[in-house]
């Protein structure tokens, strides 16, 4: 049966300097659907005065055609109607509202662990993780001329400083870092830029020796894992990640696992001493792990 989804996030639409990853996100999902012979809208919220968010009604009727699923990360978005509503929670388990569990027709959460939870309150939920885009992250992206030792890719936030950054410096390693809000924070060399565009994120990571890997303080400890993981490791490059639940049982020999005591060890082991088959493991995730997969998950 061929389905009319729209795609939800409560974002808005693109603009220079602001682009949420939930765009990228949902534009990989949208095309693994098409593939599998899907239609898909992407519809985005709108500010109003005061900080509101507003959603965007459909343009078109009927509405039942239509399956909405929601991309949900800092904002919740309401269900129109009796159009069946579907949500993949992928970050910030703490927003989810009660509300939300009540009109959703089912929940897709991005933590096994955080996904029993919502069970024990009676909610129609299933595990499904984060994934990766295959066409975008692949080992044979790298590029001699992008090659870095240590790479860091991520917003500095006031209300996370991003820690791994820190750790990093200490070390010694040459590092490089990429994202917004670092300017005049970091020693000379260090910062690189405020953005790597999304289609150039692949060649980066696939031409750095190591990438670190870390998560806002409300998904750390509810497990729910980045796609940045997954985007690494399937540029065929060892991953420095926080030591925390929820790391695939088939991936996790595959990743380094830091605490603030043993992250030098770690990024030493990963620069100078990684005996993992990069090129398996590449493969494997972009086979096992992409957006076709867990498109056709979310179809079943």
């Amino acid at each position: 049966m061929k389905r009319q989804i729209r795609l939800c996030l409560p974002c808005p639409d693109p603009r220079p300097g602001k682009i949420w990853g939930d765009w990228f996100f949902a534009q990989s999902l949208k095309r693994a659907f098409e593939r599998q012979g899907h239609t898909v809208n992407v519809a985005t919220a709108k500010r109003r005065s005061g900080g509101v968010w507003k959603r965007v009604l459909p343009q078109r009727l009927p509405w039942q055609s239509e399956v909405d699923l929601v991309i949900r990360g800092t904002k919740p978005w309401r269900r129109l109607g009796n159009r069946p509503l579907f949500i993949w929670l992928i970050s910030h388990p703490d927003l989810l509202t009660e509300r939300e569990l009540d009109e959703a027709t089912h929940i897709f959460v991005a933590s096994e662990r955080y996904a029993e939870k919502l069970a024990g309150r009676g909610a129609s939920v299933s595990c499904l993780p984060q994934c990766t885009d295959a066409d975008l992250f692949s080992p044979s992206r790298s590029d001699p001329a992008l090659c870095t030792e240590v790479l860091f890719v991520g917003n500095r936030r006031k209300d996370f400083e991003r820690p791994v950054v820190r750790l990093a410096l200490k070390t010694g390693r040459s590092l490089d870092v990429w994202g917004r809000k670092w300017e005049g924070l970091l020693p000379e060399g260090v910062y690189r830029g405020c953005e790597i565009e999304n289609a150039q994120l692949g060649a980066h990571y696939a031409s750095a020796r190591v990438v670190l890997n870390d998560h806002h303080p409300t998904m750390l400890p509810e497990g729910f894992v980045s796609n940045r993981l997954y985007d690494v490791l399937a540029c065929g490059r060892p991953v420095l990640n926080e030591d925390m639940p929820g790391i695939p049982a088939d991936l996790r020999e595959a990743v380094y696992l830091y605490t603030p005591d043993t992250f030098a060890a770690q990024l030493e082991q990963a620069l100078d001493h990684d005996t993992v088959d990069r090129t398996a493991v590449a493969d494997y995730v972009r086979q096992h792990h992409s957006f076709d997969n867990r498109a056709r998950e979310i179809l079943r």
